[in-house]
């Protein structure tokens, strides 16, 4: 049986996989970490998250964020982070990219974001540099 069929139940799934299980999270992982968990399985060539730290504890984004970056490095996997909350995807992305109704507005590395945070607010007010 393939290993993503058997990760049917959270524990399954959490528990099979060494970049989750090294976690250490002192609470059940939730949906998302099954969806990350299926997706490993299959060593995607890219991942695309779409909001990650929807229903999550702030505590258990903070344990999962280092995750990503390492799957990101370790698996040479594209990862394409959709994030509403941008600080959050900032501290793991590479490169970050501001869309308003469907067109990209910003686009720059994310440490020259994380410097200039004034950036950001300029391109969510309709004021792109």
């Amino acid at each position: 049986m393939s290993p993503v069929l058997t990760c049917t139940s959270l524990d399954a799934g959490y528990h099979k996989l060494p970049v989750v299980r090294n976690l250490n999270l002192e609470v059940r992982p939730g949906e998302q970490m099954l969806v990350l968990a299926r997706a490993l399985v299959a060593s995607p060539k890219v991942i695309l998250i779409d909001e990650l730290s929807t229903g999550l504890a702030p505590v258990v984004v903070q344990k999962i964020l280092p995750v990503v970056r390492r799957i990101a490095d370790e698996k040479q996997t594209a990862v394409v982070l959709v994030e509403q909350h941008v600080h959050i995807a900032l501290q793991i992305a590479d490169r970050a990219m501001v869309l308003a109704h469907g067109d990209v507005v910003l686009e720059r590395p994310a440490a020259e974001l994380r410097a200039n945070p004034e950036l950001l607010k300029e391109s969510y007010l309709g004021r792109t540099a």
